[in-house]
């Protein structure tokens, strides 16, 4: 009997399937696996604070780094949480992306990181662009620390009637999720109400993000 030749070793990869503010951290990566490389803290920290990379294209490839690092696990990103606030203060929306996306992770392991970060989302929910409005109000919501909840009630009835309806419906997702994470307190509130009054928005998309508010 000939012997059986030996079959080439296949190397199976695992999809992405970790959720993004913007549905899927697959659309932040864009697909690009070499960036599931392992990088050093230190060299992705001298990255993030050069100040030759005026147009920022260096930055953003260090913090897809960071964000596929922080996806799969190989190291802990959080010592990073300075110069990810530093990247915060940039108007590139983009990059604000990605630092939502690392403020999510590491918001209640690094508390005094986290306050940092807070100062810069609660400046975002004022933008003139709804886009990183909403995507400010998703991070905050988001985040299951004290400080983000009580300080993310009283803009968010404002963001309740933004004139933007990507605004809207992301402002009564958000009520649901604060009521989740102190029942209490969003019941002394008005947000409940504002919620209500969307129920007769124009918008369907809005007026469907207010239905599950309602119903919980």
């Amino acid at each position: 009997m000939k012997p059986t030749p030996q079959s080439a070793t296949i190397e199976i990869r695992p999809p992405y399937c970790t959720a993004s503010l913007t549905g899927s951290k697959t659309a932040v990566m864009s697909g690009d696996a070499k960036f599931f490389a392992r990088g050093k803290v230190e060299e992705l920290r001298m990255e993030l604070l050069s100040k030759k990379d005026k147009s920022h294209v260096r930055k953003k490839e260090t913090l897809k780094k960071i964000v596929a690092n922080m996806t799969i696990g190989h190291e802990d990103m959080s010592p990073l949480f300075p110069a990810i606030i530093e990247c915060m203060a940039l108007p590139v929306i983009e990059i604000k992306k990605m630092c939502y996306l690392f403020v999510m992770n590491y918001a209640r392991l690094k508390p005094e990181g986290s306050q940092h970060a807070l100062r810069h989302l609660l400046r975002d929910l004022e933008s003139p662009n709804p886009l990183l409005r909403a995507l400010a109000l998703r991070t905050i919501s988001t985040v299951h620390v004290k400080e983000y909840v009580e300080n993310l009630v009283q803009p968010l009835r404002n963001l309740l009637q933004d004139h933007d309806p990507y605004v809207r419906k992301t402002a009564a997702i958000g009520v649901a999720k604060l009521h989740g994470h102190d029942r209490k307190l969003i019941e002394t509130t008005t947000l409940i109400a504002g919620v209500r009054d969307l129920l007769r928005d124009s918008n369907p998309t809005v007026f469907t993000s207010a239905v599950y508010p309602i119903d919980e």
